[in-house]
């Protein structure tokens, strides 16, 4: 499915286009995603979402292609993105929204054992509240937060790849409290399940990213922000993910509740969303990554029954295109400027 805007309407998003990528302050140019042009994205309904990336009922809903730029306007930037475009499927049903996401990378980097290795990831992004004219697409923007379920590679490996995966030959004479036996290498997992714990201080203390049993359960990790340098986990974690690494592809699927603290995903009514994407093998990590403008989102209305159809025809692609087209207008003249902020970007 295509936008098709007339000329009036392509100058109003090439002036919102200069005002959203030139610092008024410094009149220097926000390199990146003004050329960036977006296809509203149609969720199908089914009988129960799938996390398996390779599961047939994907083919029931209609891909689409997202561009991606370099995040360079905050700190850390990043001047050409690995990735430069992203396939996005979604269905849902009663409870729950899907996504499969898929682009092309060279690499597979899941393991994160030294200070020089970065993992591979994906993630979404929408405006906390569910409004239709959201903040800023990069993080969001104070007393206006965004929701963000990112799914990270390492995950998928349950954190097993550790330091010693990096370096095999490595040798250790103990860990005590791990569990293990003078001369064996332990897991971080052994410390919780064979020795003490609060050893193993970051899991201890509660960090999200040290903890084993959240990652082999979900692989990907709900956050919240209000700008960059915000970026924290949120209290509730509740994504499910799951992907893999073939033919120099990544094909990942997130799925999220329908219903948020805030408002619920409802058939017809249009969502924000924005994507981000991180090659692990370029160093990008936390700001240094591409990402998309906000995309419109629609759950079709309809039945799982009627999913014979392989995509909207006449009226009904008519009044989906229309949908779209209206929102992305009023995304594009309705976001705020960018907002600043010396300490960076977060991770997504």
């Amino acid at each position: 499915m295509s936008v098709q805007t007339n000329s009036k309407t392509r100058n109003i998003r090439s002036s919102f286009d200069r005002q959203q990528y030139i610092d008024p302050d410094s009149r220097s140019p926000m390199l990146a995603a003004s050329a960036q042009e977006i296809t509203p994205i149609s969720a199908v309904p089914v009988v129960k979402v799938t996390t398996d990336p390779d599961s047939s009922q994907w083919s029931k809903s209609r891909q689409v292609a997202v561009p991606l730029s370099p995040q360079n306007v905050a700190i850390p930037r990043l001047l050409e993105a690995g990735v430069k475009e992203l396939k996005v499927r979604a269905q849902y049903d009663e409870t729950r929204i899907a996504f499969l996401l898929e682009w092309s990378d060279q690499d597979e980097q899941v393991s994160i054992g030294t200070v020089h290795s970065f993992r591979d990831a994906v993630a979404l992004q929408f405006p906390s509240n569910g409004a239709v004219t959201p903040p800023f697409y990069c993080m969001g923007a104070p007393n206006d937060s965004v929701v963000i379920y990112q799914w990270k590679g390492d995950w998928q490996q349950s954190g097993e790849s550790d330091v010693d995966t990096a370096y095999p030959n490595m040798v250790a004479d103990e860990y005590p409290f791990s569990g293990k036996a003078p001369g064996e290498m332990p897991t971080a997992k052994d410390y919780a399940t064979r020795g003490e714990k609060v050893f193993l201080t970051s899991w201890a203390a509660g960090n999200l990213l040290a903890n084993r049993d959240l990652q082999s359960r979900t692989h990907s990790e709900r956050l919240v922000a209000e700008g960059f340098g915000s970026l924290e986990s949120s209290s509730i974690q509740d994504a499910e993910g799951n992907g893999f690494w073939k033919n120099n592809t990544w094909r990942v699927v997130l799925s999220v509740p329908r219903k948020q603290p805030s408002f619920t995903f409802q058939p017809g009514a249009p969502f924000p969303m924005a994507f981000a994407v991180w090659d692990g093998s370029r160093n990008e990590r936390n700001g240094k990554k591409a990402f998309s403008l906000w995309a419109p989102l629609t759950l079709e209305e309809g039945t799982a029954d009627a999913l014979n159809l392989p995509a909207l025809g006449g009226i009904g692609g008519a009044i989906a295109a229309g949908i779209g087209a209206l929102l992305l207008f009023r995304m594009r003249r309705m976001s705020g400027r960018p907002q600043h902020d010396s300490d960076g970007a977060g991770e997504a």
